[in-house]
């Protein structure tokens, strides 16, 4: 009944009173169990205290609860994908990005019908590269997003890029293209022109 009490399933219980006395090391399995169980169900509870803090929807995942309310439908969708190949100090970098981008811009966006003329795209990916650019220079390895997945494997990128495909038209999916390379060549030129600032400086400095 003891064993039962500190919940131990009762198949485990007959295996073990089929056998000889209760070992020592059994006893340190069944505790490092409990244990396991007492960190899912603290996690668990850590979880739904933010859900009802921040009044996100109980399906939001995991440390985006926060940032749930600036998240188009399919933001959410995409965030959920991103759940499944991302690690997770990666994904945590992705709810902070998401703190950092201009709400008004992602509406625009979003709102982009599929057959948007291209002075439309051009605009908005112009005004979003510079947000962008800023997420780029706080977490570098966005510029190579492959460096936080998971495995990194051909399959999962190959399962990222549709699944944006499938989420977003081809007109959003042209202004983040504009608007990535955009932002790529703003953080070149900046590097570009601190390390000239800093060769200027140590230049003065040999005089």
């Amino acid at each position: 009944r003891r064993l039962v009490d500190l919940g131990v399933p009762l198949s485990r219980v007959a295996s073990m009173l089929e056998g000889d006395d209760v070992t020592e090391a059994t006893l340190d399995e069944i505790d490092a169990e409990l244990e396991r169980n007492i960190e899912r169900l603290t996690r668990a509870r850590e979880q739904l205290a933010t859900i009802r803090r921040e009044q996100a929807a109980p399906d939001t995942p995991a440390g985006f609860e926060k940032v749930a309310s600036r998240l188009s439908v399919t933001d959410t969708e995409m965030v959920r994908v991103y759940s499944r190949f991302y690690s997770d100090a990666a994904l945590a970098d992705l709810a902070e990005t998401i703190e950092m981008s201009d709400d008004e811009l992602d509406a625009e966006v979003d709102a982009l019908p599929e057959d948007a003329d291209e002075e439309t795209i051009d605009a908005l990916a112009t005004r979003y590269a510079p947000v962008i650019a800023q997420q780029y220079l706080t977490y570098p390895w966005l510029r190579d997003p492959r460096a936080g997945l998971r495995s990194g494997s051909a399959e999962d990128q190959m399962a990222l890029a549709m699944s944006a495909a499938t989420l977003y038209n081809a007109a959003q999916l042209e202004v983040f293209t504009r608007a990535i390379q955009l932002a790529h060549r703003l953080v070149d030129a900046r590097s570009d022109e601190a390390q000239q600032g800093g060769g200027a400086e140590g230049g003065g400095g040999n005089e």
